[in-house]
């Protein structure tokens, strides 16, 4: 039985070294080719275009940090430090601003049953109990639809303005 077992020993023994001897040479060939690999560096454009690919296309908007103005771009809201004297939208068309900043991500598309931007029947249902009512609505939220459609930072007069520019935009 002795045997068996100094042959086993001998036998496990060299398969385990020529198995560390392929891991060693893997490795050390797997090291001298990325050397060589980092001539082939991935450039800044690239790196800016996968950026730009897994920014964040939101934030989350807090009472204590309004959001008082909203980028061009209408899918893009930036948040800036509000200031003591006044929590509005500096821009000559605040409707639009507002619009492009909060109320589209529903009235674009009709979103939990939104009046869609453009379609004058949709609209005209919500004109018939009068303008001031829809106001109010807006404001204090109605149904799905949160108080002054969710950023309570924009003012009254902000979101009338928005609401007009909703109407203007569906006749």
């Amino acid at each position: 039985m002795e045997t068996t077992d100094k042959q086993f020993f001998l036998t496990f023994t060299g398969v385990t070294a020529i198995l560390i001897i392929i891991a060693v040479l893997v490795l050390i060939i797997a090291n001298w080719i990325g050397h060589h690999a980092g001539e082939d560096r991935v450039s800044q454009a690239q790196i800016q275009l996968s950026n730009d690919r897994i920014k964040p296309v939101g934030q989350v908007n807090l009472k204590s940090q309004p959001v008082t103005a909203v980028a061009e771009d209408p899918t893009t809201i930036v948040a800036v430090a509000a200031s003591t004297e006044s929590n509005s939208l500096a821009v000559v068309d605040a409707g639009e601003k507002a619009y492009s900043g909060i109320c589209q991500s529903c009235h674009a598309t009709g979103i939990a049953d939104a009046p869609i931007v453009g379609d004058i029947s949709d609209w005209g249902k919500r004109l018939e109990s009068g303008k001031e009512k829809l106001y109010q609505s807006v404001i204090q939220g109605l149904g799905t639809m949160p108080a002054k459609g969710g950023n309570p930072s924009l003012s009254e007069e902000e979101v009338k303005a928005a609401v007009d520019y909703m109407i203007a935009a569906s006749q």
